[in-house]
């Protein structure tokens, strides 16, 4: 009888083990393929590189946040003037006016854009110190 309760435990605790097991596996194939499947455009770069760009991007960003906020307060106003001619060029002066604001403010939030994206490279390449085994296990494990 104890031979019997000991082989139903160890198949148990076999069955157990290898559940486990394949959890793991296939939790570790989707984080992977999750990984890849992911755009980095900033993966070839060094690390050394990204800070150097993350440092040079916060300046420019914060010179055309006040450069976008100036042309968005000091709106145009379109002036009324009796002749047709004039009305076509104040038309004209107003639509250059709002599209370079457009353009501005476009301007901005690529360079935002591309901060975020260096950032979490960044951030992705904390994590690379770690070795081979604690990445898998992150890997494996976490869900």
């Amino acid at each position: 009888m104890a031979a019997s309760n000991a082989k139903g435990g160890l198949l148990l605790l076999l069955l157990l083990v290898g559940g486990v097991g394949g959890v793991g596996y296939w939790n570790y194939q989707r984080h992977v393929e999750a990984e890849n499947s992911e755009p980095r455009p900033f993966r070839g770069y060094a690390t050394a590189d990204l800070d150097k760009m993350i440092a040079a991007q916060k300046p420019e960003i914060a010179r055309m946040r006040t450069v976008v906020e100036n042309a968005r307060l000091g709106r145009t106003e379109a002036r009324s003037n009796g002749f047709i001619a004039e009305q076509v060029h104040e038309f004209e002066r107003v639509h250059r006016e709002s599209s370079r604001e457009r353009e501005l403010s476009e301007r901005l939030a690529d360079l935002e854009i591309m901060q975020q994206q260096l950032e979490k490279e960044r951030a992705k390449r904390t994590g690379e110190g770690e070795g081979a085994l604690q990445r898998v296990l992150r890997l494996a494990f976490t869900f």
